[in-house]
């Protein structure tokens, strides 16, 4: 369940060439899940297998908008009507034959999309148009080994994470993320002392990607003067870090 609530700066009823014209409040909106799953063990336990199927209605759904030929391209929020999201989820972990070696996939499909034909942001938008910022396709993957070095634990690890194309509203005036990205970590435990310090070096982002993420804004004669923006994935960022665990 969501509240509804009223937008801000308010809105009017004549066009309001500073920030658009938008409705003045916006409806509460709910949801029902359905959802089963499975989780299998296979090779003495060393493999498993989960995987979910889902069923998501959702009555009078909300969605952010930009407000279309106005100085400032400013957000506000609407409702949508129905919208359907169904898909499924599934992730495997395998702990290798090599000790200290395991692999993690886990990947997603989903398509949620509007149930009915619904006028927003002042254009028509047809049954079946795609929810926005709602990669069909989403994957995550992690290569990861541990193991002692006398006294010391040692730990590295491989990521790679992807989204698949989606737009950045119903009118997919822009389409964002279809990306993806690596990313490396290595660390140091020493166990036995007090607060079991750790050392710990991570990249992410680790070729730089620079993919978007959002994208806000207009096209054309009406494009807004104040506001425009692009937001991208965070670029590639190196950290240290020493920890400690205390009681």
């Amino acid at each position: 369940f969501q509240f509804g609530g009223v937008n801000l700066p308010p809105s009017f009823s004549f066009p309001n060439p500073i920030y658009g014209t938008h409705p003045i409040e916006y409806a509460s909106s709910n949801l029902w899940n359905r959802e089963i799953g499975v989780r299998t063990d296979w090779l003495d336990r060393t493999l498993r297998l989960d995987a979910t199927i889902y069923d998501i209605n959702w009555n009078n759904a909300q969605i952010q908008q930009v407000s279309e030929g106005a100085i400032f391209a400013g957000t506000y929020t609407d409702n949508v009507g129905k919208v359907l999201s169904r898909g499924i989820e599934s992730t495997l972990t395998w702990l290798t034959p090599l000790p200290g070696l395991s692999l993690n996939l886990a990947g997603s499909y989903s398509r949620a999309y509007t149930a009915a034909a619904t006028v927003n942001n002042g254009q028509s938008i047809p049954a079946g148009a795609p929810m926005p910022a709602a990669p069909p396709v989403q994957v995550a993957t992690s290569l990861a080994y541990s193991t002692y070095f006398g006294p010391w634990i040692g730990n590295a690890g491989l990521t790679y994470a992807y989204w698949s194309k989606s737009y950045s509203n119903l009118q997919k005036t822009f389409d964002i993320y279809d990306f993806g990205q690596f990313g490396i970590n290595a660390s140091i435990v020493r166990p036995d002392w007090t607060g079991a310090p750790s050392l710990s070096l991570g990249v992410q982002n680790l070729l730089d990607e620079r993919g978007l993420i959002g994208r806000r804004g207009s096209t054309g004669s009406g494009t807004s003067l104040v506001g425009n923006a692009w937001s991208y994935v965070r670029p590639r960022t190196i950290s240290l870090r020493l920890t400690a665990q205390f009681d």
